[in-house]
């Protein structure tokens, strides 16, 4: 396995601080550009990561340093919710790129990942490493290293040039933003038990799901919004406004299993995309695993919703 930097390079080794999130934006957004045309990466969506209370910047990431002091490489490796897992964030400033860079990277974090499982915190945890396949590239490198095809999440975009259609909520059915700093418990719960029944889906605590969906500083309160029976609440969606990328993100979506079939997810999606058109954004996108059971991606497509891109999720089982 590859330890040692290529010297020709003359790149140095560090882990990451608060410090660099913005000249890691700045390469995530060089390597978006290269990779599909246009810059995806949104800073508060890295630091989310960086802030997660198991998630130790200093001795979880790497990041690669040009002579000139410019960041050209990325990766971290910390304990997911399934193993422990390599950053999407993984990247090679495309000027550096097919060099053995992406190899590179791919094994310091495996290494890291592998340290953890044989540690004294890693027992309880299955011993299996997650990475992302986000390019044909970097698929390739997956397989060559024994990673093996876990799912695939659809990435499912929608763009505007109209108003779209308002909801028509079946009677009793109502909807409203809800109350920050009371029902975080409310949509946190609703959340976790409409999701637990996906394949490759596990429970997120509180704090967990608090830090990465609530805690950041883009977090808008008045687009996380509770369905309700009543005084019921019986489904919530979590939505971005993204101003910096310019459009918006539909990030969890729920309905109670006892209230699906009933046209209610339909018309939460049409209140989100009615909110953010209202907004001035005209193009909303949203991920979504293509082995749902429960026939999302064909729900989403009916929506007017088209498969942008894809995002494979590797594998690799840790003998030990």
């Amino acid at each position: 396995m590859t330890t040692s930097l290529p010297e020709q390079l003359h790149l140095t080794m560090r882990p990451a601080t608060l410090d660099d999130l913005q000249a890691v934006t700045e390469l995530l957004c060089t390597c978006d550009v290269a990779d599909s045309g246009e810059p995806d990466t949104d800073p508060e969506d890295i630091l989310g990561d960086w802030r997660q209370p198991d998630f130790d910047l200093a001795t979880a990431s790497s990041v690669l340093v040009a002579p000139d002091g410019q960041i050209v490489g990325y990766t971290d490796a910390h304990c997911g919710s399934i193993g422990m897992t390599i950053s999407p964030y993984t990247a090679v400033h495309p000027s550096y790129r097919n060099q053995g860079l992406e190899r590179y990277l791919l094994h310091l974090s495996e290494q890291r990942a592998r340290q953890y499982l044989d540690g004294p915190d890693g027992i309880d945890v299955e011993r299996v490493i997650i990475a992302y396949g986000l390019t044909e590239s970097g698929n390739q490198l997956l397989e060559e290293e024994g990673y093996q095809i876990l799912k695939i999440d659809w990435r499912m975009e929608i763009e505007f040039d109209e108003p779209p259609p308002a909801p028509q909520w079946p009677e009793g059915i109502s909807v409203r933003p809800y109350i920050q700093g009371k029902e975080e418990r409310v949509a946190h719960r609703i959340i976790q038990e409409a999701f637990s029944e996906l394949a490759h889906r596990s429970y997120h605590p509180l704090e967990e799901w608090m830090s990465w969906a609530v805690e950041r500083n883009d977090f808008d309160p008045s687009l996380l919004f509770l369905v309700l029976t009543g005084e019921e609440a019986i489904g919530a969606v979590l939505c971005f406004d993204d101003s910096e990328l310019g459009w918006g993100w539909v990030r969890q979506i729920a309905i109670l299993k006892p209230w699906q079939g009933r046209g209610i997810g339909k018309q939460l999606l049409r209140h989100v995309f009615g909110e953010l058109y209202r907004r001035g954004k005209r193009r909303v996108g949203l991920a979504v695993d293509s082995q749902n059971s429960s026939g999302a991606t064909y729900f989403y497509q009916n929506m007017g919703m088209h498969v942008a891109s894809q995002i494979r999720l590797y594998q690799k089982q840790v003998d030990g």
